[in-house]
């Protein structure tokens, strides 16, 4: 598991572990924001995160449709 954070911009609050309890107290200390939200960097942040390896992203959103802008969309490879 892993952890990127993000409003306006992306930011990794832990990187990927086996520790799942460590992973857990750092999800506990984050906190929403009125920051505008941009998904495109988040998503990027979890690719380069997950690196060569096989991996899920999930995304846990307040679904705001503004902070999907298609014309800067992130990839995702199939792995």
């Amino acid at each position: 598991m892993g952890l990127v954070v993000f409003d306006h911009r992306a930011q990794v609050a832990h990187d990927v572990s086996m520790d799942r309890g460590s992973v857990t107290a750092s999800l506990r200390q984050v906190t929403p924001g009125l920051g505008s939200t941009r998904f495109a960097g988040a998503i990027a942040a979890a690719v380069e995160m997950i690196g060569p390896r096989t991996g899920r992203i999930v995304v846990v959103t307040d679904l705001q449709r503004s902070g999907w802008v298609p014309a800067v969309a992130a990839g995702v490879p199939p792995r």
